[in-house]
This record gives structure tokens, sequence and C-alpha cells, in this order.
């Protein structure tokens, strides 16, 4: 059964054009999604809204949903049938009407005024262009393309919270005017994530999360690299996303089966990164994304017996990699099985 408890926008917003749309799926979200949404509410924006995407909860998140939307005008509330995160996320695309796009997790939080800042620099980047640039979805046009920025990305405080394991993801206050560019110098396999990014609308033209995938960020990085040409990176100063440790979540939980969504989005990413970057100034990274996947990879055939599936490059940047050279990828999945032994 799906339910809309949207509230219709007034005030300054009535008939005007929404800059930003916040999509946050909500599953059994009922201890965090408030500090969440207060999180939102502190961004400071003009030109806003923030979706709630309840995905079949019943821990009395829905009650929740609606209080939110019955005290803030901003946000619009749908009730829905679970059906994972991709789903909860490409429901929230459908249905968003703002010209940029981010994403939250319920059980995360945003550092006041950094979507603002995020938004700010973007109109600075943009304003600075001879003529300006129309990002909107309808009346975008090639010859504009090469004055707007695809997407936008912020600092992250990872693990947030954690006495141990809390660490920061920092950027330069950079644009890449080519999506080959942003790769190597960031390294993107790194953090993939959705949610610290906003993006343009018109890149989700065509682009949906795949349903039922553990590891949908990375799978989706491939295709919004392919639609990318200007992107633009924020140091912490404008602010950062704030991902809360948690360890019940799929990545400290991951088995193999799970691993083999993210060795899926491997693969992909090497067949983008292999078809687009060239040159021995980028074997460096070429390298780092190979070993990473076949860290992987190895993990995926450990643990369920899978036959492997990433295609064999040599490197041999790494212990690994060069027992790959020698033995093959079958006999070293089957070598570090019995060194590590299946969990």
């Amino acid at each position: 059964m799906v339910t809309d408890n949207s509230i219709m926008l007034n005030d300054e917003t009535d008939n005007a054009t929404v800059e930003l749309s916040v999509i946050v799926p909500v599953y059994q979200g009922a201890e965090t999604l408030r500090r969440c949404v207060d999180s939102i509410m502190a961004q400071q924006l003009s030109s806003w809204e923030l979706l709630l995407i309840d995905d079949g909860s019943d821990d009395g998140t829905p009650q929740i949903c609606d209080e939110l939307a019955a005290a803030d005008r901003h946000i619009r509330v749908f009730h829905k049938d679970n059906g994972g995160l991709s789903d909860a996320r490409n429901y929230g695309i459908e249905r968003a009407e703002g010209r940029w796009i981010t994403f939250a997790d319920c059980d995360d939080e945003i550092e006041p005024c950094t979507l603002k800042n995020v938004m700010n620099a973007m109109k600075e980047y943009c304003g600075n262009i001879t003529g300006g640039v129309d990002n909107s979805v309808d009346n975008f046009s090639d010859n504009d393309r090469c004055c707007a920025i695809d997407f936008i990305e912020y600092s992250v405080s990872a693990n947030y919270g954690s006495d141990t394991n809390q660490h920061n993801i920092d950027f330069d206050n950079r644009i890449y005017n080519s999506s080959t560019e942003y790769f190597v110098s960031t390294q993107a396999w790194k953090h993939a994530y959705a949610w610290n990014k906003v993006y343009n609308r018109r890149l989700f033209n065509t682009l949906r999360y795949e349903k039922g995938q553990k590891y949908e960020d990375m799978i989706m990085l491939p295709q919004l690299l392919e639609r990318s040409e200007h992107i633009m990176t924020l140091p912490p100063e404008a602010g950062r996303y704030l991902y809360y440790e948690s360890p019940g979540g799929i990545t400290a939980c991951a088995g193999g089966n799970e691993l083999k969504d993210l060795l899926l989005g491997y693969c992909r990413l090497y067949g983008w990164a292999e078809k687009n970057i060239a040159g021995n100034t980028d074997r460096r990274a070429m390298a780092m994304l190979y070993a990473d996947a076949l860290n992987t990879q190895i993990d995926v055939a450990r643990m369920t017996d899978a036959t492997p599936v990433l295609p064999v490059r040599h490197y041999n940047a790494t212990f690994k990699e060069c027992l790959l050279g020698i033995i093959g990828i079958k006999a070293l999945c089957r070598l570090w099985k019995i060194i590590k032994g299946k969990e």
C-alpha cells in the first residue's frame, strides 16, 4: 500500500521552483529520524523540500513522519510497502521537485548550514560564467553543458561518534572538468556514497538505483561518472556529512552474498575506468582500484566458493597481485581460503 501524506508548500515557495530536494529513505527509524530531520532543518536553505520515504516501517516511524510533516510545510511524507533502500531512493527521485537532489540516511546527520554552503558555492561558480547557466531539467541545452556542475561532493566524518573508528574524508576546494580527472585525483571508489553529494536533477532523468543490491552506491558510481563532466568538491570548512557507525549495518555485517554486490560494483567501475582512463600517469590509480577489487574478489570466493569474475590484470603492486601473475586468480582465491579459512 502506498499513501502520500505530502503537505503543499506555501508562503515564499508558492508557485516557485524548488531548488533542492532532500530525499531520506526511512525504515525502522523511530530512534534516529528526529535528529536526522533536525539536522536538515538547520541547513538554512531558502527553497527546498524534504521527502521522507517510509519504506514499510512498523516501529512507530510512520507516525513520527506524519508528525514531522504536520509541523513543517517543507516536509512531504510518502508511506510505501517495503522495497529496500534503492527502491525508496527511486521512489523519492520520481517525486522530487527540486532542480538539485541530495540524499541522507535516517540515522545520520548533516552539520548545520552545510547544504546552504554547497548551494552557494555552486551558484557562485555558475555566476562567474559569462551569461550564467540554466540548470532546469526542461530547458537545459547541450550548449549550456560546459557551464554546469553535474554534482558537488562535500566532506564526511565517517563512523561519527565512535571512540576508535571515527575518521574524516576531506576534499579540496576544486572544480574537475572531467569525470576521469575527478576519479583519479580523489580515488572516487573509496567514497562512492550517495549521501555526501548534491546532484543536478538531470543526472536522474534516466538513472535509477538497482533494486535488491546491498552496495547500490558503488554500482551507481560508474553510471554517474559516465554522465558527468564537471564535478565540484568542497573542503571541510563548508561542512560535513556525519555518517554514524552502525554495528548492524551492511558494511559491518557484510557476508559473502553481500560482498558479491560490492564486487559487481568494482567490476563495472573497473570496466568504466579501462575505457576512459589511459596513460602511464594514471596507472597508479588503476592499480589501487584493482588491488581493492582483488581483495573483494578473494573474500567473495573464500566465503561463497563462487567462481572468480574479476578480470585478470597484472599491476604487481601488491603481494597478492604478484601471486596472481604466477598462479592465476582461481588458485589465488583457493590459497587465501586455506590461509584465512571460510567465514
